[in-house]
């Protein structure tokens, strides 16, 4: 018997030391914002302090006195991905995009709890801070989901709102019930699996999301892959990355109810083919806000601001072109609503697995 536990102990040492050194040679560190802003920041980028710590990055193009479109991209990329859009747009509006916290070249104090309504905020902050009085939102992914909460709770400020495949609704398909149940979905749910996931590389699981985003395969290049890939290792990304996917079940989500309250005009963009955002999530969206203008676009995904750049921007441009100059009403805020609950609820049909979303 002693034997046996010799055998057994020598074999979980083996195990262990197994598991400790495929961590150790997956586990990469951060990439210091200034290497990372000599390689993808480009001429064009500007940044802004907002608050102590939370130093944005941004672009801007067009005549500084015309209409002005703020654009937000979402998880796991970089305003980057509005470039295609932002070369159409850009003759007749003031366009400008920004680097959510936690995304790309933005910088964010330690700690900083990432949730649709802060995102929100920030939004907000950033506005102010540029001045923007008035604009149109454009929001993708999860920075549509961040836009309809701006627009419920600062509908003053829109001339619109703009949602491109834009997250919020439950998501009911069965196999996202069944990655919620996996190994990593249970982790990501803990503090102590968070860290234990935070610094590993996910290049193959952004290249993963990446080919499930894009409905053209050929557009999920290398370069892209490893750009992104780097951005998200920039000081304190990955932590709130891992945060967010660990804390999603405890967001609200959107309803009919809830969306009932927008009186913004809406536009809402959705790829036909989209696996991440199901095309029946813009149809409840147009369903949910009144007056909404709905356009799916055949054979597209996810990223159908780069997908179909020219087409998309033109529809937008085209909604821009029949709003009334002025609004005879100012709509007004949604109501506070109660905190989330401090402990996680029954999340079957969520997925905080996915990284690109």
């Amino acid at each position: 018997m002693k034997l046996i536990g010799k055998i057994l102990a020598w074999a979980l040492a083996i195990v262990l030391a197994v598991a400790v050194g495929g961590w150790f040679a997956l586990k990469r560190d951060d990439i210091p914002f200034e290497t990372l802003e000599q390689k993808y920041a480009g001429p064009d980028s500007k940044y802004v302090e907002i608050a102590e710590g939370m130093r944005i990055r941004y672009i801007e193009a067009g005549p500084a006195d015309a209409p002005v479109i703020l654009l937000v991209h979402g998880n796991g990329i970089s305003l980057d991905t509005w470039r295609p859009w932002v070369k159409v747009l850009a003759a007749d509006y003031r366009v400008v995009a920004l680097d959510l916290p936690g995304h790309g070249l933005t910088r964010s104090p330690q700690g900083w709890d990432a949730n649709p309504q802060a995102f929100a905020e920030v939004i907000h902050q950033f506005a102010d801070k540029l001045k923007l009085e008035r604009f149109t939102l454009v929001g993708q992914s999860l920075g549509g989901f961040a836009a309809w909460e701006y627009a419920l709770k600062h509908p003053e400020r829109l001339d619109s709102l703009v949602l491109v495949a834009a997250a919020g609704w439950p998501d009911e398909r069965p196999e996202f019930k069944e990655r919620d149940q996996s190994v990593i979905s249970r982790l990501l749910r803990t503090e102590w699996g968070r860290r234990l996931l935070r610094d590993l590389d996910s290049t193959a699981i952004l290249k993963n999301g990446m080919l499930l985003a894009y409905a053209n395969d050929a557009m999920v290049t290398d370069a892209l892959v490893a750009r992104y890939a780097e951005l998200g290792r920039g000081p304190g990304h990955r932590q709130i990355a891992v945060d967010m996917m660990g804390t999603w079940p405890k967001w609200p989500m959107a309803s009919a109810e809830r969306l009932s309250a927008l009186r913004v005009p809406t536009l809402i963009l959705q790829g036909e083919k989209d696996e991440l955002v199901p095309a029946d999530h813009g149809r409840k969206f147009q369903a949910a806000i009144p007056g909404s203008k709905l356009i799916v676009y055949q054979g597209v995904g996810h990223v159908l601001n780069e997908e179909v750049a020219d087409r998309s921007a033109n529809d937008l441009k085209a909604f821009l072109g029949e709003l009334p100059e002025t609004t005879a009403e100012t709509p007004k805020p949604e109501a506070p609503r109660p905190e989330a609950p401090a402990t996680l609820p029954d999340v079957g049909n969520q997925d905080p697995s996915l990284i690109f979303h």
